[in-house]
Formats: C-alpha cells, sequence, structure tokens
C-alpha cells in the first residue's frame, strides 16, 4: 500500500471553498483508486481503516487516544464536543459533504458504522445539519474505475444518500450518548 494511503492519510482538495469541498472518507484498499479518479480541486480523500475506535461505552479519553479519530477531527476542522455541541462551530467545518464511500464488506460496514457512531456522538450537529453521506452502492471493491467514478465521485451520477434524511437506519439503533 503506497505510504499516502495508510489509515488516517489526508488526501486534501486545492478549494478552500466548504460549499463545494467535499470529503470522501475510504478504506485503504479503496484509497489509491478513489485518490487517482477524484476531481483534485474540490475532492479530497481520508483513508480510515479498522483501527477507527467503536465509541460505544468507551469513554472520551479511550476516543480521543484512537489515531483515526484524531485524524477525522482534525480533517474536519469543527472540533468535538462533550455534550450538547457546545464549541462546535460550523463555519470552521473544512467540507460541505463528508461522504462515507465504503463497500459493503466487514472492514467497510464497521469503518461506516464506527464513523457515524463517533460523529453523532460528539459531532453531532455536523449530521443533523445535513453535512454527512454515505455512498449506496455494494460492493465498491468490486466496480470498475467508470462505475466507481460515476457512481460515487461523479456530482451528476452518484449514489449517495443523506443521513439526516435516514435517521432511522440500523446504525442509529441503541447508540445512547445523553448528549442531545
Amino acid at each position: 500500500m503506497p505510504h499516502d494511503c495508510r489509515s488516517g492519510f489526508l488526501s486534501d482538495c486545492i478549494s478552500k471553498d466548504q460549499a463545494s469541498a467535499e470529503l470522501f472518507i475510504v478504506s485503504p484498499d479503496l484509497c489509491q483508486l478513489a485518490k487517482s479518479l477524484r476531481d483534485r480541486f474540490t475532492q479530497a480523500v481520508l483513508s480510515l481503516g479498522e483501527g477507527i475506535i467503536n465509541p460505544i461505552g468507551k469513554g472520551p479519553d479511550e476516543v480521543l487516544d484512537n489515531e483515526e479519530f484524531k485524524a477525522l477531527v482534525a480533517s474536519l476542522g469543527v472540533g468535538m464536543s462533550l455534550g450538547k455541541d457546545v464549541g462546535l462551530d460550523l463555519n470552521y467545518l473544512r467540507y460541505g459533504k463528508i461522504i462515507l464511500a465504503t463497500d459493503e464488506s466487514p472492514q467497510g460496514i464497521y469503518v461506516r458504522d464506527q464513523v457515524l457512531a463517533l460523529m453523532h456522538g460528539y459531532m453531532g450537529k455536523v449530521v443533523s445539519s445535513g453535512h454527512v453521506y454515505t455512498s449506496n452502492v455494494g460492493d465498491i471493491s468490486r466496480m470498475t474505475e467508470s462505475e466507481f467514478s460515476e457512481g460515487i465521485l461523479a456530482r451528476a451520477t452518484r449514489n449517495i444518500v443523506n443521513v439526516k434524511a435516514e435517521p432511522n437506519r440500523e446504525w442509529w439503533t441503541g447508540v445512547e450518548w445523553g448528549s442531545e
């Protein structure tokens, strides 16, 4: 795996405009493909792997010690909140769209679920304001380059779902944070 596709590595986009900038969170095995096909001006790629912590039942100190979570927080630019979204200022959010482009493999599902749980628990305002999306594509690892580009990266043809619009998905069930 190339050095710049290790878990926690951000390949940023050129644009600094929140409205046009997008962050694609991918597993390390999809990182090189996403980087090679993205629009470097508006699309950033963050590789997160199985090292991301499961936050359910963990204290803030354990969560904050996780390198992948630190990379996510640093990439988004809004910081984190330990309750009621205090301290989160969406004006500092680096990307207008955060797209979890993970496949339906066990690793992809794990990464997606942990990122969503972390964001709901520590950055709930980012989720509730409609900035977070998931890719609604089956097995990304079996897609051709053109299918990946058209189904995930291309704004006109991509198949993504806003997390705010689907609050009753299975990963949402049973998450108890007490912060909202």
